[in-house]
């Protein structure tokens, strides 16, 4: 009987074995991925999405930034800016060990970090977006909030504007200015830490949804 016990003990040690030897193999592959595809974002520049033709004749008055999309600079800064300070006041508790710069990150998430009348910064301006593009905190917590929640910014009932273009706009208008002061290391750190409270978020987002659906029918 002792003896069946040693062997079935022998057995459970090298199942065990090869299960972590198996984990740890997978989660190098993944992160080896992981590395590659943040690389790879951090790397790219922004693209132009529409080309002047240059046979048309030119129109008089000042040239739009984004013919495609005919949506306000500061309605769609608004919408993500304001997302992921949403994002960030709901979960600071149990992120804020974790992040670098507590002095910003009070300055963001309070009354005086938020632009308005009597504020430090009165809009959604290019010095605000400015100033917010040169901390390094702020860029790689704004990068992975991007990468892992911002296709869940669900837009309101009465968005009248065009998904993909605010999408896009996310990704190149506001988040290409961070590229310059963050790695692919800083990114994979902030994804490991703002992860923590995936679950815990999405519920909220949800309940969130279905209240607004009671609300609404």
């Amino acid at each position: 009987m002792e003896r069946k016990n040693i062997e079935f003990e022998a057995y459970q040690n090298v199942d065990n074995l090869q299960l972590t030897e198996l984990l740890e193999v997978n989660y190098i592959e993944f992160e080896s991925q992981l590395d590659l595809q943040i690389r790879s974002f951090l790397s790219q520049t922004q693209i132009k999405t529409i080309e002047g033709n240059t046979n048309l004749p030119k129109k008089r008055g000042r040239k739009k930034i984004r013919p495609l999309n005919p949506t306000k600079t500061e309605i769609m800064d608004k919408f993500w800016l304001r997302g992921f300070r949403e994002f960030m006041k709901i979960n600071y508790g149990e992120l804020k060990n974790s992040l670098t710069d507590k002095e910003f990150w009070e300055f963001f998430l309070g009354r005086a970090g938020n632009p308005g009348k009597k504020r430090k910064y009165l809009s959604y301006s290019k010095h605000y977006k400015g100033f917010l593009a040169s901390n390094k905190s702020f860029c790689q917590v704004f990068i992975s909030w991007m990468m892992l929640y911002g296709s869940i910014k669900i837009p309101r009932k009465n968005f009248k504007g065009n998904w993909d273009l605010y999408f896009n706009y996310l990704t190149t208008d506001l988040v290409q200015p961070c590229k310059d002061l963050v790695t692919a290391s800083d990114i994979k750190e902030s994804l490991r830490v703002l992860s923590t409270v995936f679950h815990k978020y999405i519920s909220y987002v949800n309940e969130k949804i279905r209240l607004t659906n009671t609300l609404t029918n």
